[in-house]
């Protein structure tokens, strides 16, 4: 098959440099698909990046207008990119065409004849301005749109995100399940010694539904019982500066160290392997990445029991849920953890592997014909 794949953002080349759960989809996805399909990544064109590129069998397009990679951005940028997208795809000759992030499902539809499939991580309709503020005006005119298509396929990334979809009106059978899943190979080669201090890491961006100022709030109550805590936070986004005024306040300016965006996804894993937990506050998942990433390292995690990270994670294995927004509930399930009460890793993690997600996502491509 000829496929195309696009995505919002996509890594500059095979070092892997991702930044979020739907940019690593769509790079371990095409990278699967690509050992035996006409693979091509449509995706934004950012600063210093060439045209297009190529790359572990990946045809690599980079649309422009030019962008820095932001969670917000410019929404005129971000018409254009649409805009310019959908012409693209026009004269691709193209047997799927799957759309991976919100910016890519409208130009998914009107970009030429090929089977339309859009991949869903998270139903937002009704809740974009809580999430984004007021620019996600856009956001919920752009999805009810979105929804308002007949797709040759939908496929979501969860059995919530799926009852969701169902729940506002898609059809049963008009969607499939492939979650997201962990190159296991890498998580296997990961080796890192433990940090001399009891050290809890996030991974995430730094925007306000991950809820972090929870983390640091907990922070500050279990210094009480643990005075040596310390604390890894990897990712950028515009709560950076709010957060670091929280650790302020809350006397956490010299454990917490906000490290930002870490280029390669190695030494995100090294720092999460060498924590004692990891933390994953978020009222807002689609799936939720991070704490398969944690099962996989053999770390304990604490995560908001929510209805993506329960099913991720079957319940809670390897780790501790709380109830969202419960900071008090958080602050014991992480000095709980980080006292060695909780076992991490999963008896089930190959199940997680890119290898066998790719393959579902084959087969429901193949199903379309």
């Amino acid at each position: 098959m000829k496929i195309a794949l696009l995505s919002e953002y996509f890594p500059r080349s095979q070092e892997r440099e991702m930044r979020g759960g739907v940019e690593a989809r769509a790079y371990f996805i095409a990278r699967e698909l690509a050992k035996k399909h006409d693979v091509t990544v449509y995706s934004a064109k950012e600063e210093a990046m060439s045209d297009s590129s190529e790359f572990d069998g990946i045809n690599v397009v980079r649309v422009k207008p030019e962008v820095r990679y932001s969670q917000a951005g410019s929404l005129y940028s971000r018409f254009l990119f649409m805009r310019n997208l959908a012409k693209e795809l026009k004269h691709g000759g193209y047997d799927v065409v799957d759309g991976l992030a919100v910016l890519t499902y409208l130009p998914a539809w009107y970009g030429g004849e090929a089977k339309r499939v859009i991949t869903y991580h998270d139903l937002w309709v009704g809740r974009w301005v809580r999430n984004v503020g007021y620019a996600g005006v856009f956001g919920e005119v752009l999805e009810r749109m979105v929804l308002s298509k007949r797709w040759d396929r939908i496929i979501a990334v969860s059995r919530y995100t799926k009852k969701n979809l169902i729940g506002y009106g898609i059809p049963d059978e008009s969607v499939s399940v492939v979650p997201n899943g962990i190159d296991l190979g890498e998580y296997k080669k990961i080796k890192a010694e433990k940090f001399n201090k009891p050290t809890v890491c996030a991974v995430a961006r730094l925007v306000k539904y991950k809820r972090l100022d929870d983390l640091l709030n907990a922070l500050a109550r279990i210094r009480d019982d643990i005075p040596d805590i310390q604390a890894k936070i990897i990712g950028c986004g515009p709560e950076l500066q709010s957060l670091r005024d929280t650790a302020i306040k809350n006397g956490l300016g010299e454990c917490v160290d906000f490290m930002g965006y870490v280029e390669k996804h190695d030494d995100v894993l090294k720092v999460m392997k060498a924590s004692h937990a990891v933390c994953l506050p978020s009222v807002v998942e689609g799936f939720g990445i991070t704490v398969v990433e944690a099962m996989a390292l053999g770390v304990p995690y604490v995560a908001s029991d929510i209805g993506a990270v329960r099913e991720a994670t079957e319940g809670g294995v390897g780790g501790v849920l709380y109830q969202p927004g419960d900071v008090e509930g958080l602050t014991s399930s992480l000095t709980k953890v980080l006292r060695g009460g909780v076992r991490g890793g999963s008896k089930n993690i190959s199940g997680y592997d890119w290898s066998r997600r790719a393959k579902k996502v084959e087969e429901v491509y193949e199903g379309l014909f």
